[in-house]
């Protein structure tokens, strides 16, 4: 039979391990709150793995959309955070009036106070990309992870190192135009001129594009350099009242947003109220994704005042879900789409 081992052993055997992985201690002082509190801020500012999205957030893999995404910090998240990058710990005294230190669960009522400061000094998180960003002086940027620069995250971003010449000449950009529009020449823009081949129809690429076949390839690289962009209009895709589905609006779209971004949208539909429509809206907004796909807006106006606000204003402010909070979302910084 094994001997017990005590709490203070287990408390010690805590204090050694946690010396030897350099995990720092945080002190419960329930006569002084807001001293804990100011501990748990400079070692969550300090850790470097959560954000400022209006409320502190740290990043997230949502395998629905197949990527991460910004996920706000609820009190209970704090709290595992709290044990994830540092020991709380409670000093109590003994009979023989020495101290001990003693393990402790950090109390909710500290989370909820740290959330409720507004005081987190952590770095702004503006969205998320999967593009290479340009920076002011001209240079291409195809870092990985949190960029200090524009306040972006960047996952997935595709090294063009070699790929982009400094200076590209137009017969360069010519072939680049002339590559993309060859493969999407079997969509059906509306006023393109077509040939014949074989059984169908596809765009004469000899020819200057037409309006139709302009605004998609506006919105494609509009797409691709729009983490790079102070603002960017949404994108409208359209088809003929009487063609019915299968017209190829929404792979359009999502073809926009795999070449720019790595990943499908998900489809977000507006709902049965405009009530329902913005807090799906506000839901996307938060989590910072590169694309709001908005689909199936069949034979209806969409008129969302915070959609207008985060394409046309910066800073936009939302209210966050089931809170009398505002949230500023400093660069809106994602592609809307929309199909009808």
């Amino acid at each position: 039979m094994t001997n017990d081992i005590d709490n203070n052993e287990l408390d010690a055997i805590a204090l050694a391990i946690d010396a030897k992985n350099e995990k720092p201690r945080l002190l419960i002082e329930d006569p002084s709150p807001d001293a804990t509190v100011a501990a748990l801020r400079d070692i969550l500012a300090k850790h470097g793995d959560f954000y400022e999205r209006g409320v502190p957030a740290r990043i997230s893999f949502d395998q629905v959309q197949d990527g991460v995404i910004a996920k706000p910090m609820t009190p209970e998240a704090i709290r595992l955070a709290a044990h994830s990058v540092c020991r709380p710990f409670l000093r109590r005294a003994n009979k023989d009036g020495s101290a001990a230190d003693v393990n402790a669960r950090l109390p909710l009522y500290v989370a909820v106070m740290y959330l409720d400061s507004g005081e987190w000094r952590l770095p702004p998180l503006n969205g998320i990309a999967s593009t290479p960003l340009l920076h002011n002086d001209g240079t291409i940027s195809c870092t990985h992870g949190y960029d200090v620069q524009t306040g972006m995250f960047c996952e997935n971003v595709p090294d063009l190192g070699g790929l982009i010449p400094d200076h590209p000449t137009k017969v360069e950009a010519s072939v680049a135009l002339l590559r993309i529009r060859n493969q999407f020449k079997t969509f059906c823009f509306g006023d393109a001129d077509t040939i014949s081949t074989g059984n169908i129809s596809v765009v004469d690429t000899t020819k200057p594009p037409g309006k139709d076949e302009s605004a998609f390839l506006a919105a494609l690289l509009t797409a691709v350099c729009r983490p790079s962009l102070h603002l960017a209009p949404g994108v409208l895709f359209r088809a003929a009242a009487m063609s019915g589905s299968g017209a190829g609006k929404g792979l359009l779209a999502r073809c926009i947003c795999m070449i720019a971004y790595g990943r499908k949208p998900h489809a977000v539909t507006k709902g049965a109220t405009a009530e329902e429509l913005e807090k799906r809206i506000a839901a996307e907004l938060i989590q910072g994704g590169p694309a709001l796909f908005l689909d199936n807006l069949n034979s209806t106006a969409l008129k969302s005042s915070l959609l207008a606000s985060v394409i046309t204003e910066r800073p936009a402010r939302i209210r966050l879900l089931g809170k009398s909070q505002m949230m500023p979302l400093r660069r809106a910084k994602r592609q809307t789409l929309r199909s009808m």
